[in-house]
């Protein structure tokens, strides 16, 4: 009896695939009885969906865990920027909130009028927001998804509420400084300690402890860092700034040190814009590097697995076959890999050890070279009496002594041979070392030319031996980044950076139009002692340029840091085909794109607000100054 999947049933009843695998494993652990003419046994079935259930259960836990602190980058920059804008609204607000406080409004009479307002304004927008979400993205959506919802629009409604108490208030200089109270002091120390606790305990963890679901360690590490860089750049930021206004000071020119006295005395919109830059700035980077990691890493995989252009399995590869397939158009090399014992013992100094013994023909060396990183193997093995131990085998030096070789010096070590399983300990050797009668080959790599169709040159190898498994490295990568999950994962960190750049511009712009009022005024009156309205767009710029600068170096930086922890703290081998562990892989040209995006981005959006900045209606502002 033969059972089938209908994929599509899943999709549509929204069943997911840790429902499928409970149901699964419930359904192979009853016995079932059936009648037969020969009697009534009891049966059991059998499947082999268990495995690539379980592995697309781990492929989802990662990417689970890795989208839900990506995502966290633009969630924390959106509310942020609802603040921001909630005190945009409460400053359009101040001359009639100051009319009605003169005429005896009470501050909870104000907040609850912004309480009103805000609740009319963002309770329809956030409800839209949501709906939109489920019909660009349909699928099974739980009721608890709505809660992200009504903390957006109560974040809103919050900061519109505590907003208008304060409206109308004697202002303040918000000096920014080194020093700091001792609550903040406290706050800082505890979420280091957190910091610190979280990555042992991540790092120190085995790595089938990872529960089903959400990663939460695996999260919230990369979190705890993220929080702990703000935290820090916070409260050294004010020091590049003082140097930066110190420097200029004494340099001609007015706009310079006028811009950074400002930023560091009164900065626009608080430490918001400082704040979302780097947010926005860490997680894209994290984002971009992961991406170009994972794609090394799953083209690293491809090669370890398949070990050429080519992998042939199946007959029995003797010399005429070899010949054959020699004269394939496009085939440049043919090395085969022969088994000659599964139980051989090795002499390691005074140890002793049983191993499976491998061969190689001398060409695997011109198959290995096209791989990322050239041949593993080294080429002593094939120039002098040599051989290479792997797997568990941790020593690679010295000699070795093994049946059916001799005496041998051990040329290297490898983990993994590609284009083979031979397991845990296993050598390998010249195929000409070898003593015994020919082994037998069953494993032929095959390498190509570089102007030859790889999958034409597979086609045709698989229609020369026909009862073999031929698979071709351009066919398996393509079918492992096509995948859902990989895919899936690609587009999404590209959507998430891209958000996050333009919340962070608009962050930017909000928090430069919140300081709008005072800049106008200065530079109203700096207008009537001589200052030219392109000076007056150089000191809006040099309000916000430096705090941003230095916040797209540290999240740049931040964002590497991140992504190597995540490395070492999660397993990416579900990722890269199950069998490879991708290292820490800096994509230049991808980097290089998304911090361009990100400078691009902010540059437009100091453009913007210095331009604004430039526009000033000299008479409209002193005669408003005037009136009060």
């Amino acid at each position: 009896m033969w059972f089938g999947l209908d994929v599509e049933s899943l999709r549509s009843s929204g069943v997911d695939v840790d429902g499928l695998a409970a149901q699964l494993t419930s359904l192979l652990a009853q016995r079932y009885e059936s009648s037969t003419a020969e009697g009534s046994p009891d049966i059991r079935l059998n499947s082999e969906l268990g495995s690539t259930l379980t592995r697309v259960v781990a492929q989802q836990t990662l990417t689970r865990s890795i989208l839900t602190i990506a995502a966290l980058g633009p969630i924390a920059v959106a509310v942020a920027l609802v603040i921001l804008a909630a005190r945009l609204v409460v400053q359009r607000r101040e001359p009639w909130l100051e009319l009605l406080h003169a005429r005896g409004l009470t501050p909870a009479q104000a907040r609850r009028m912004a309480v009103v307002e805000g609740t009319v304004l963002t309770g329809p927008a956030a409800v839209a927001g949501h709906l939109l979400a489920v019909a660009v993205i349909p699928g099974p959506y739980p009721a608890v998804a709505w809660l992200t919802t009504l903390f957006s629009a109560a974040v809103a409604v919050v900061a519109l509420g505590v907003g208008a108490v304060h409206a109308g208030a004697r202002r303040t200089r918000t000096d920014l400084s080194l020093h700091a109270s001792r609550w903040r002091v406290a706050g800082e120390a505890l979420a280091w300690t957190a910091t610190a606790a979280a990555t042992f305990q991540l790092l120190s963890r085995p790595d089938d402890e990872a529960a089903p679901g959400v990663d939460l360690l695996g999260a919230a590490t990369p979190v705890l860092w993220t929080l702990t860089a703000t935290l820090l750049v916070l409260r050294l930021y004010p020091l590049p700034l003082g140097i930066l206004a110190r420097w200029t000071r004494g340099r001609p020119g007015l706009t310079g040190f006028l811009g950074a006295a400002r930023s560091l005395r009164d900065p626009a919109g608080g430490v918001v814009p400082v704040t979302t830059v780097l947010l926005g700035a860490t997680l894209a980077v994290m984002g971009a590097t992961l991406v170009g990691t994972v794609a090394t890493g799953t083209e690293r995989a491809t090669w370890a697995s398949t070990g050429s252009h080519i992998h042939l399995s199946g007959p029995r590869v003797l010399d005429p076959m070899v010949d054959e397939l020699r004269a394939v158009d496009g085939v440049a090399t043919v090395a085969r890999l022969y088994e000659a014992s599964d139980n051989a013992k090795v002499t390691l100094g005074g140890d002793e050890r049983w191993v499976r013994v491998l061969l190689a023909d001398p060409e695997l060396m011109s198959v290995y070279q096209p791989m990322p990183g050239g041949s593993p193997v080294p080429a002593a093995l094939f120039e002098e009496p040599a051989l290479v131990l792997g797997g568990d085998l941790s020593t690679t030096s010295g000699r070795a002594t093994v049946v059916g070789l001799g005496e041998l010096r051990v040329a290297g070590g490898l983990r993994v041979l590609p284009g083979a399983s031979p397991g845990s300990a296993w050598v390998l050797a010249d195929v000409n070392r070898w003593r015994d009668r020919q082994p037998t080959a069953t494993t032929a790599l095959i390498s190509v030319d570089p102007d030859a169709d790889l999958r034409e040159v597979a086609a045709a190898i698989a229609q020369l031996v026909p009862n073999s498994r031929v698979t071709n490295v351009a066919d398996q990568l393509a079918q492992l980044r096509d995948s859902p999950t990989i895919d899936g994962l690609s587009r999404a960190f590209w959507i998430l950076s891209g958000t996050a750049a333009v919340l962070m511009a608009l962050s930017v712009i909000g928090s430069q139009l919140l300081g709008g009022g005072e800049r106008r005024h200065l530079a109203a009156i700096l207008r009537t002692l001589g200052l030219r309205p392109g000076q007056l767009r150089a000191l809006a710029a040099w309000e916000v340029g430096p705090a941003i600068a230095l916040a797209l170096v540290v999240g740049v930086g931040t964002g590497i840091g991140l992504a190597a922890l995540m490395l070492a703290g999660l397993d990416f081998r579900t990722l890269t085909g199950g069998g490879y562990s991708p290292t820490l892989h800096v994509h230049w040209p991808t980097l290089a794109s998304v911090v361009g995006a990100l400078l691009a981005t902010m540059t437009m959006a100091v453009a913007v607000t210095s331009w604004s900045a430039g526009r000033t209606d000299l008479a409209q502002e002193l005669r408003i100054g005037d009136q009060r």
